[in-house]
């Protein structure tokens, strides 16, 4: 992986080798698919989770190509449509978390007969997106239309923290790999920064106190210079940010926490086609060898970030023509899904290619 001062070099000779995707298989569900997830947690890495409409689907993906069905969850409310997914474990006990039109969090147990089954109450509007925290695995953090990104302990199903300074709908927020910093994006064109580094310290206290969440309205860092229409999509890449809107590439760039009224430094756009609309959601791999985003005709255009070339490989399933909503790796970059209004979802394998002679 390239180092956090410098996560995307110039194309150079070099022996690693070369990756392609071929695509293996695909399955198809009633209604569009608004996002898929990836368990992070060892036994679990080969499931995934979908959702569209009001179902939440899991599924195996085996090492040869398959896709199995293993659980469906229909909410009770017919009119509710899930847009966000998460994965919680603690106790060893394996939770799917999902958010969306009516604000509300559902946690839905995958490992005990006895199941738990949850909802937890807060936002006052659509839960756009959800991750879990890389290393306290029942913290997870939400993005919403009330305006507000949420941290939120899912064990005890309490509201620890409530970031409050977009304008508008939040409909991207994500971790670093340290926990301590936390990144969203509003429809108001703004990227926030958010200083989390004394999250265990304010979970231990809410404990002790049974206090209410804490609320903090001035991010470390904020910013409208690097996207003229909403971010619908924001991760880490070391200490460097990516994040997108409707501009047709994904922006690579860094805040300056020194001086917070500077604009920030861009190192890079990632070029793709076909990405002039909102909610198109970018996925990049754990490690950070991968970056992927799907456009409005079918397409996946996936980044090699670890082998210096700055083209990207175009994944084109057959008669796949519906938007891509997001794309997916599974722990080890082998596997890239992606999933369209159509209702589909499309699996593509990672292999090797051998280097052409120089």
């Amino acid at each position: 992986m390239s180092t956090a001062e410098e996560p995307v070099r110039k194309s150079r000779k070099r022996k690693r080798p070369n990756y392609q995707f071929a695509w293996k298989s695909i399955f198809k569900v009633k209604g569009p698919l608004r996002e898929v997830a990836f368990c992070p947690f060892g036994e679990y890495t080969n499931l995934f989770a979908t959702a569209g409409k009001n179902i939440i689907s899991i599924f195996d993906s085996s090492e040869e190509g398959a896709i199995e069905p293993i659980y469906f969850s229909s909410d009770e409310a017919a009119d509710e449509e899930f847009f966000a997914l998460g994965w919680c474990t603690w106790d060893e006990r394996l939770f799917v978390v999902a958010g969306g039109h009516f604000g509300l969090i559902k946690v839905i147990e995958l490992t005990s007969e006895d199941s738990l089954n949850a909802v937890i109450e807060g936002h006052g509007d659509q839960i756009n997106e959800i991750h879990t925290h890389p290393f306290m695995y029942n913290i997870i953090v939400t993005g919403s239309k009330d305006m507000s990104a949420r941290v939120w302990d899912v064990k005890t199903k309490n509201c620890l923290l409530i970031f409050n300074r977009h304008v508008s709908n939040v409909l991207t927020v994500n971790w670093n790999l340290g926990g301590n910093l936390l990144v969203s994006g509003s429809m108001d064109n703004s990227i926030a920064i958010w200083d989390l580094s004394d999250l265990e310290e304010l979970i231990d206290n809410q404990e002790r106190n049974k206090k209410g969440p804490t609320v903090k309205a001035s991010p470390k860092y904020i910013t409208k210079y690097l996207h003229r229409n909403y971010v619908d999509s924001a991760a880490w890449l070391g200490d460097w940010i990516l994040s997108k809107s409707i501009d047709n590439h994904i922006t690579l760039w860094k805040p300056h926490f020194y001086e917070t009224t500077r604009p920030p430094k861009k190192l890079h756009n990632f070029r793709y086609e076909g990405g002039d609309v909102w909610f198109l959601r970018f996925g990049l791999s754990l490690h950070g060898e991968f970056l992927g985003v799907g456009n409005m005709h079918g397409g996946i255009y996936v980044w090699d970030l670890n082998n210096g070339s700055l083209k990207p490989m175009l994944l084109q399933g057959p008669q796949c023509t519906e938007a891509v909503r997001r794309v997916a790796f599974n722990h080890n970059a082998t596997t890239c899904l992606g999933v369209c209004d159509d209702g589909t979802c499309w699996r593509w394998d990672r292999i090797t290619v051998e280097n052409k002679k120089e």
